[in-house]
C-alpha cells in the first residue's frame, strides 16, 4: 500500500514538475520576459527581446493606407528560432497566428506583405477588453509581436 502511495505521489511531483518547466517558457529567453496571455509563442522559439509597458501607443496598420493609433498596457516581444528547428516560413507563422486569433473569437483585421516580411494585424475583443496585436514575421528565424490591451469605455 506505501509503495502505491509513494508512486502516485512520485507521479504527481514529476508531473507537476514537468508542466511547471513547460510553462516556464524555453531555456534560451531572456530573463525576466514572458509570453502574452493572448497567444503562445511558435515551436522551437525563444524570446530574445521583451517589453513590458503599462501605458504606451502602438500605430497597428489596418488597410493600404490607413494606421489605427491604439493606447493600453504594450507588449513588445522578438521571437527566435532555437538552432535545432526547421526554419517556419513567414506565411506559416501568420497563419498560425490568424487561427489561434480566430479560436477565440478574433479576427484578421489587414494582413500584407513587404519584401518578402508578413504583417497581420488581428483584434480580440473580451469582455471589457479589446487586444491588438500585430506580427511581423519572415523567413528568416524571427518574429516581432507588438500587442496592445486596453480597456473598453464604460
Amino acid at each position: 500500500m506505501r509503495s502505491r502511495i509513494f508512486g502516485i505521489m512520485l507521479f504527481i511531483i514529476c508531473t507537476v514538475t514537468s508542466y511547471m518547466a513547460f510553462a516556464a517558457g524555453d531555456p534560451n529567453d531572456c530573463e525576466g520576459c514572458k509570453d502574452s496571455a493572448l497567444f503562445n509563442r511558435m515551436s522551437g522559439f525563444y524570446i530574445s527581446n521583451y517589453q513590458d509597458s503599462d501605458f504606451d501607443r502602438f500605430e497597428f496598420p489596418v488597410s493600404p493606407s490607413n494606421n489605427q493609433i491604439i493606447e493600453g498596457h504594450r507588449y513588445y516581444i522578438d521571437y527566435y528560432a532555437n538552432d535545432d528547428i526547421k526554419i517556419p516560413s513567414g506565411l506559416q507563422i501568420v497563419t498560425n497566428y490568424v487561427n489561434a486569433a480566430r479560436a477565440i473569437d478574433g479576427q484578421k483585421v489587414y494582413e500584407f506583405e513587404d519584401g518578402g516580411t508578413q504583417y497581420v494585424t488581428l483584434k480580440v475583443a473580451k469582455n471589457d477588453a479589446e487586444a491588438w496585436d500585430m506580427i511581423e514575421a519572415a523567413s528568416n528565424g524571427m518574429y516581432k509581436v507588438n500587442l496592445v490591451e486596453r480597456q473598453m469605455m464604460k
